[in-house]
């Protein structure tokens, strides 16, 4: 590819002989020059700028609404440098890693790429002061929010490691100081420290290069897996307490049955329900709330309050048990009073449920009343307006039918699994995420009793999920309504619901199965995490009925 810029640079030499490599930007081009030393070329390479968003989305959803609309963040920004090949980045020490490889364990795509210039620096020179500036100012232990992050890393990297005449967009470096210059700013930082990538481990199998080894080669600090190792993935919905969960597993639930010839499945990571059980965010909740839920409720008082949160938390000591009983119930009837409140301001509402979901899931029981009027509730759109409130509403519902059984169903979850189903047509994907949740749980909290499939709510939700799943662009979304529908047939390795089976077959669900391991579904996302075990389930869902 001609470059007119390097043309021009170089063309002071117009007596010598030149030999131009016209090749993609991604490609060294390599000068030589008669008039140089034998064997002297100039290697340019044009260097860009992987722009990640941590929240995938989040930030824009609620930073105004928790940090004031002159601090809005648009993302909580991730950078890393592509060049050579690679895509350099600070997470745990200075790393290299294919590109693809990044993004596929990682579970997030680039919202931007962007062109930086071109070096001169060659990959070695570049490694060479990676590794010299991994051992001092980039290693390890000396990440710091403010001034030693992932984005400052690809600014000084782009200015000192590649010689590049710009580093990286200002507003980016600026991301930290406009957080902390907002009044809740502090309270929240311990929030935006969990969303950096850092202290990550070097990817087994993804042949990751760390640069903060001090006393070893280069060469000794690249860590190859063994062909056997699998690949670690990180999945995308495990990093958003707000519309994102993790599958539960019990400790015997690998042990009921060995899998056929030891091969992992997809289908059998999702056998427990999907559960919105991240603390970090707890404290700050109790913060923000404490002077609303004393003054609305005379048995609850902080010491009352701290002991609820240090038994979500796992560090409650025995002593305290008996002022636990009192404490949950009371802390439970001020949430909702707050929630109920016509006088209750909008940013207390998500911090409200955000305690709420912790709650139904460690004490469902003293939250029968209070989970009656959200589901109630959450069959009017304009009791949660915002995307925000609407994914945490159900969050909390989802963590409720996770941790309950059929005897404590609310009265209202039939016409709320309609509303659940209608919210997989919501323009938010935190919000289809959230509800397909919902109906996974819901759907495993029916498995346990109902194996006919009777419930006209389980064949609404079925056929329902079989219609979207080709129209839905959202990866982690799309995937757990395959593993919705796939749990509806085969809810164990061992049973099967052969009316549901049989069902699905009638409505062409194989042909669905087998569009979606083409992966042409949506452009951009053939690299996502789960579109990949999206692909893998739809495969394994294939064989199942066939057999």
């Amino acid at each position: 590819r001609f470059d007119e810029d390097i043309w021009k640079k170089h063309s002071s030499y117009s007596n010598s002989l030149s030999l131009f490599l016209f090749v993609p930007s991604t490609v060294p081009i390599a000068i030589v020059d008669s008039h140089l030393p034998s064997g002297h070329a100039y290697f340019t390479m044009e260097v860009h700028l992987a722009i990640y968003d941590l929240s995938n989305g989040m930030a824009r959803n609620l930073s105004a609404q928790f940090l004031g609309p002159n601090h809005a963040l648009e993302m909580i920004p991730h950078t890393g440098l592509l060049c050579f090949g690679k895509e350099y980045f600070f997470g745990g020490g200075i790393q290299a890693v294919d590109p693809h490889v990044f993004r596929r364990t990682r579970g997030i795509e680039p919202c931007q790429i962007q062109s930086l210039g071109v070096t001169e620096i060659s990959q070695s020179e570049f490694e060479t002061w990676c590794q010299s500036t991994g051992h001092c100012k980039f290693n390890v232990n000396s990440y710091d929010l403010l001034s030693r992050n992932c984005n400052n890393f690809s600014h000084e990297a782009a200015l000192h490691g590649l010689k590049l005449r710009r580093g990286i967009p200002e507003w980016i470096l600026n991301v930290p100081q406009r957080f902390l210059s907002s009044p809740m700013g502090q309270m929240i930082r311990p929030m935006l420290e969990e969303m950096q990538i850092t202290q990550m481990a070097p990817v087994q199998g993804s042949a990751d290069t760390q640069y903060t080894t001090a006393s070893l080669p280069l060469a000794s600090s690249l860590q190859l897996a063994s062909p056997s190792s699998p690949t670690t993935t990180t999945d995308s919905f495990a990093t958003n307490p707000w519309s994102k969960s993790t599958v539960h597993k019990s400790p015997s639930s690998n042990n009921s049955r060995p899998r056929p010839n030891d091969l992992p499945t997809v289908i059998d990571d999702f056998t427990q329900p999907m559960l919105s059980s991240d603390t970090t965010s707890l404290q700050l909740c109790i913060k923000k709330l404490s002077s609303r839920m004393l003054a609305c409720n005379d048995a609850l008082d902080l010491a009352k309050l701290d002991i609820v949160a240090k038994s979500l938390q796992g560090t409650m000591s025995s002593d305290h048990k008996d002022t636990l009983l009192q404490a949950v119930p009371a802390t439970v009837e001020s949430l909702l009073h707050i929630l109920t409140d016509d006088h209750t301001n909008a940013p207390d509402i998500p911090f409200a449920l955000l305690l709420l979901r912790l709650i139904v899931l460690k004490y469902p029981e003293d939250t029968v009343d209070c989970m009656e009027w959200l589901f109630g509730a959450t069959l009017f759109p304009d009791t949660w307006k915002t995307p925000t409130t609407r994914s945490l509403a159900w969050c909390v519902a989802s963590n409720y039918v996770a941790s309950i059984d059929n005897s404590m169903v609310p009265s209202d979850t039939p016409p709320l699994v309609d509303i659940a189903i209608g919210d997989w047509h919501h323009k938010s994907v935190q919000v289809r995420q959230a509800a397909s949740t919902f109906l996974y749980n819901y759907a495993l909290l029916k498995n346990k009793s109902n194996h006919d499939m009777a419930d006209d709510a389980l064949v609404s939700v079925l056929c329902s999920a079989m219609e979207n799943l080709t129209e839905e662009n959202d990866p982690t979304t799309r995937l757990r309504q395959l593993v919705l529908c796939g749990r509806l047939v085969f809810p164990d390795r061992i049973n099967v619901n052969e009316v549901a089976k049989e069902l699905m077959q009638d409505l062409g669900f194989v042909g669905i199965l087998q569009e979606l391991t083409t992966g042409d579904l949506e452009e951009g996302t053939a690299s996502h995490g789960d579109t990949m075990r999206c692909n893998q389930l739809a495969l394994e869902l294939i064989g199942k009925f066939q057999d």
